[in-house]
């Protein structure tokens, strides 16, 4: 793919960013600075030479949150959660079978409805209930892409390094004056939205923040990648603040084999 030309993201205006510091992603430990790394990858990777700028360095974030150990994770649970303030206002739980593309996902709507499934991730099909009713015919249709969009959405704001690389996937890359360097990314029939656009802020190999621009809709909106942790073999980002919104995950596990027990008794899927 040929590199892209981006202009510098302008700084969140009062309002936009954090509100906290500590929200910024820390400095990692396998090289002191992006160009150290930059330099490592591309003595020890000879593709490195060949890639555009925009590719290259989404495939430094890449390698940088453990993508090339990726294919020992057979199954990633995590807990997905939006806090305003300091209030929970909703949460999802995910079970997902990377290998047999499958996720079983719960969640309480606004009504108070505990609906549970387990979803194909590629055709969007699933089985499942809601409040322990059986779903069948346009009930089912409803869950199943209720299920769908939760896995697209939750499983991006947690992967979306270890996704730079995925086919339809457009990467360009900027170097701003005194600050770091920016990822663009663009899409190619990739997602429910492809329209969308992201601009990231990298630094050292990491992920600092995203402004997603939405298809469709005017203004971007920021968000911070702080409090990475290391999940099995991969190093993802644990919190995401956007003013007083806070995106962030909990009970996050990496498993080398597959937790059958997990995908067994789910009501509706006998």
């Amino acid at each position: 793919m040929g590199g892209l030309l981006v202009a510098c993201a302008e700084p969140p205006t009062s309002g936009e960013g954090t509100g906290d510091d500590e929200a910024v992603a820390d400095e990692p430990v396998m090289a002191e600075d992006g160009q150290a790394l930059r330099a490592s990858q591309q003595r020890t990777d000879p593709l490195m030479h060949d890639l555009s700028p925009g590719t290259a360095l989404a495939r430094e974030v890449w390698a940088a949150a453990g993508g090339e150990e990726l294919h020992r994770v057979a199954q990633l649970d995590f807990r997905f959660v939006v806090s305003e303030g300091d209030s929970e206002v909703f949460a999802a739980t995910h079970r997902w079978d990377r290998r047999g593309e499958r996720d079983r996902v719960s969640w309480v709507d606004s009504d108070g409805r505990r609906h549970e499934a387990i979803v194909n991730v590629e055709d969007g099909s699933a089985c499942g209930h809601v409040d322990a009713e059986p779903a069948t015919g346009e009930a089912l249709d409803e869950l199943a892409e209720a299920a769908h969009q939760r896995w697209v959405n939750d499983s991006y704001w947690l992967m979306v390094p270890l996704k730079l690389l995925d086919p339809g996937v457009h990467q360009g890359r900027k170097e701003c004056e005194g600050g770091p360097a920016q990822l663009e990314l663009t899409f190619d029939g990739v997602g429910l939205t492809p329209g969308d656009r992201y601009v990231l802020e990298v630094e050292h190999g990491r992920i600092a923040s995203w402004e997603h621009q939405a298809s469709g809709e005017e203004g971007a909106r920021y968000a911070s990648f702080g409090d990475y942790q290391q999940v099995g073999p991969l190093t993802l980002a644990m919190d995401h603040r956007m003013g007083d919104t806070r995106v962030h995950f909990s009970d996050v596990a990496a498993h080398e084999t597959l937790q059958t027990s997990d995908f067994e008794a789910v009501i509706g899927c006998d």
